[in-house]
């Protein structure tokens, strides 16, 4: 990550990434951390898209949301809570979009490594059922899904086998099987501009 500050420095952080050799630019348009402004999210897509890089934000919902939209960008990441107004905005533009999802195995795991020995699953799939209505509204929408993981914490199961549970998410959130293969394939080829080259046997 590299902290910026104002409009001018926006577009100097893109262009030392675009000198660095990155292939996408993520922007924190807002979590738990410093968000971005509006004009400093437009100044990152603009440099960004002139330097033929895609932005994708990393943004869990609110107001972020609506700026990242409108600064432009090609993809958000999390998105947890999403309204009907950004619904379609995010259809119109065509914007894609990486649900980190966990799938109810993935909680349990979760749960052990903090030290848990005994679970609720009512309470789990209560939990989990508003990443389910979501991920049926997207598509429904007939929005872009591409698979990320977002498997950075500590689990008593490989990064590889974390990533997987991912793919099980989207199953049990509505996904068919083969969708949810897409969305970590083909799908995300087309999110990074890549279509025909990776994602395709």
């Amino acid at each position: 990550y590299r902290v910026v500050s104002g409009v001018q420095d926006a577009t100097q952080a893109v262009k030392e990434h675009v000198n660095n050799g990155v292939d996408v630019i993520k922007i924190v348009a807002f979590a738990e951390r410093l968000g971005l402004e509006l004009e400093e999210m437009k100044a990152i897509v603009k440099t960004a898209h002139a330097h033929g890089l895609k932005v994708t934000a990393h943004s869990t919902g609110g107001p972020s949301w609506a700026s990242a939209i409108e600064a432009g960008v090609d993809g958000i990441e999390h998105a947890y809570y999403v309204n009907d107004t950004l619904w379609k905005k995010i259809a119109a533009k065509k914007i894609y979009m990486v649900p980190t999802d966990p799938s109810f195995n993935s909680v349990i795991q979760m749960q052990k490594s903090m030290g848990q020995t005994t679970h609720d699953t009512l309470a789990i799939r209560t939990e989990l059922k508003p990443l389910r209505d979501r991920l049926v509204r997207a598509k429904k929408e007939k929005i872009l899904l591409a698979a990320g993981s977002d498997a950075y914490f500590d689990l008593p199961i490989s990064r590889g086998d974390a990533a997987k549970e991912m793919l099980v998410a989207y199953v049990e959130e509505g996904l068919t099987v083969e969708e949810s293969l897409q969305a970590a394939t083909l799908n995300a080829a087309k999110a990074i501009g890549q279509e025909g080259k990776f994602g395709v046997i």
